[in-house]
This record gives structure tokens, C-alpha cells and sequence, in this order.
């Protein structure tokens, strides 16, 4: 496409547009002096057809935020007592107004621009990437002689090995969101130690390894936070992006009522006698006896009955003849 005109204003082969009177300026002008929002036309030139476009102007993702408040946010991280923030133009003007109130002759210890002028003026392949760096240090046991290793504002490539893609991927891998949502988690670290991988001011070619107890650094968090007052260990902004990196946690099933069943006698796996069982719908044999016994034993009783009222009979009949 060939850019002819925006909003009616010719642009001419060197890429400018009049300003006052003779004088002229990049088209740039047109755009960059506009709010964001503002939507604009363009009269393009597209394989020899001209063209009319209405478009919204809106900013460029920055590598390295410009604003604060507008891409540029002050969040941090805290681990171990190392102050961990992305990288941001704010950030730099704050850091070079402490560097002009120190000593002009300390040139070892200011940031150096150099090394970060790969990403100060790039955009951003991916919307999430950031330029995470070690801003400052609160002094602890835990990360004694590290002190000195962040003055030069040295960038974090990797912790424990895994590339560290911003603020709240660091926080991720820190073990942040885990313990954010099981308070009563006592299961050991994964990591015995946390291993920071940094680049050096020096050169990117160079590193620097800072590694530190990983139960040492848990057991350190809340004397560190409460001697600086400061509420948590991340900034609240990061709670909402911490969630993507996270699993979500297993639903607990609610536990069901047991019911009560009655308890079966166990079961006699020995073999039955069934030699002189008898069917259970046929009495048995036995009992047909007893019962013929009993009715024999009963007649017998009653002709004996008879018998004897016979006899006392014939004995009176006797006596008065």
C-alpha cells in the first residue's frame, strides 16, 4: 500500500505533511497528536486502485511501558527479600533521578542504558511478555552478600530453569498462588534451592546465578514483609494474572451419609449334613413316631380309666348283694 493522504492531508513522497506556512514535518504528526480513539481516514493506493479507510488509532504494545498509569504499572514481586518490578520508562526516570542525588564519581554502580537498548525501543511480540528486573534488595540473613548485585539494574532471565515471562509468572513459580489459596499448606517446597538466572549489566552474553534456601526463604517472608510494612509479597494487580498460570484446585466432594445395614451372619462354607434332614416342607420321620407313640400311650390310658371304673362297679354290686 501506498499512503496518499490522512484525514485530507496530502503526504508527499519523503513522508511529510505541511505544518506552517513553508515548513513540514513527518506524517507521524497526524497520528501522534491525536487521542487515542480517534478515528481517522487514509487514502491508500493498492495495486494502482485508490482506496478510502476509516481507522481507530490505538497505541502500539511497548516492550517497555512509556506512561505510568497508562501502560506502565509500579507492581512487584518480593522473594527472599529481592524486589523483583518490570521494566518501564517511569521505572528508569525514577532510578536516574537516585543516581544524579549519589556521588557523580560512583559510575559503577548507576544503570547503565546500554544493555537494555535491544528492548527499549521494541514492541511486543507477545501481550504478556514484560522485562522483569531486580530493583533493590531488603536486607535479610537469608540473602546476605547479594546486596551489592542490584545496582545496575540487572534483568531476570530464568528461576530454577524456567524462563520467567513476567511479574506474575514469577510469582507463579515462586509457589505465590498455591499458598494464596491452600493458607494451610504444609507440603515441602519442590525446589530445595531458588535459583536465579540474571543477565548482567555487562553484557547479555554474561550472567549472573544468585541462589538462595528455598525453606530459608519461606521461613524469612513474614519478618521481611513486617520490617518494610508491607502487606503481601506481590502487588494486588498481580492476583487476577496470577490465576492463568495456575491448576485449578480439586473440588472436594462432600461426604455422603453411610448407611446402616444390618450385619449378615458370616457364611458357613463347611459342607451341611443333610443325611437325616428332611425337606423343610415334609415332617420328619421322628416326629411321625412320636406322635403314633403318644396316641397309643393316651388310648392305653383311657381303656386303663375304663377298666378301673368297671372293676369299682362290679366290687359295690357285689358288697350289697
Amino acid at each position: 500500500d501506498i499512503l496518499l493522504s490522512i484525514d485530507s492531508i496530502a503526504v508527499a513522497n519523503d513522508g511529510t505533511v505541511p505544518l506552517r506556512n513553508s515548513e513540514r514535518v513527518g506524517c507521524e504528526h497526524l497520528i501522534s497528536s491525536k487521542r487515542i480513539g480517534t478515528q481517522i481516514s487514509l487514502q491508500i493506493l493498492r495495486d494502482g486502485i485508490p482506496l478510502n479507510l476509516h481507522v481507530t488509532l490505538s497505541p502500539l504494545p511497548r516492550l517497555v511501558p512509556l506512561c505510568d498509569g497508562f501502560d506502565a504499572a509500579p507492581s512487584y514481586v518480593i522473594i527472599a527479600g529481592l524486589v523483583f518490578m518490570s521494566l518501564s520508562a517511569p521505572l528508569l526516570s525514577a532510578l536516574s533521578d537516585d543516581d544524579d542525588d549519589d556521588d557523580d564519581d560512583d559510575t559503577e554502580n548507576k544503570v547503565d542504558l546500554r544493555y537494555l537498548a535491544d528492548v527499549l525501543d521494541a514492541d511486543k511480540a507477545d501481550p504478556e511478555t514484560q522485562i522483569v528486573v531486580w530493583t533493590q534488595i531488603i536486607s535479610h540473613d537469608v540473602n546476605h552478600g547479594y546486596n551489592g548485585l542490584c545496582r545496575r539494574l540487572p534483568r531476570l532471565r530464568a528461576l530454577n530453569g524456567t524462563p520467567v515471562i513476567n511479574l506474575a509468572h514469577l510469582a507463579f513459580l515462586a509457589g505465590f498462588g498455591s499458598r494464596k489459596l491452600k493458607s494451610n499448606d504444609t507440603t515441602p517446597p519442590q525446589n530445595e534451592f531458588l535459583e536465579f538466572d540474571f543477565i548482567s549489566a555487562t553484557g547479555c552474553a554474561n550472567t549472573t546465578v544468585v541462589v538462595i534456601d528455598t525453606k530459608l526463604a519461606l521461613a524469612a517472608e513474614k519478618d521481611i514483609l513486617r520490617r518494610s510494612k508491607i502487606p503481601e509479597p506481590f502487588s494486588y494487580d498481580l492476583g487476577p494474572l496470577l490465576r492463568k498460570y495456575q491448576l485449578p484446585l480439586p473440588k472436594e466432594e462432600p461426604e455422603q451419609p453411610e448407611e446402616k445395614t444390618e450385619q449378615q451372619p458370616a457364611p458357613n462354607h463347611s459342607t451341611p449334613d443333610t443325611t437325616d434332614q428332611p425337606p423343610p416342607d415334609q415332617p420328619s420321620d421322628n416326629k411321625k413316631t412320636t406322635k403314633k407313640n403318644n396316641r397309643k400311650k393316651s388310648r392305653s390310658r383311657r381303656n386303663q380309666n375304663q377298666n378301673n371304673n368297671n372293676n369299682n362297679n362290679n366290687n359295690e354290686e357285689s358288697a350289697h348283694a
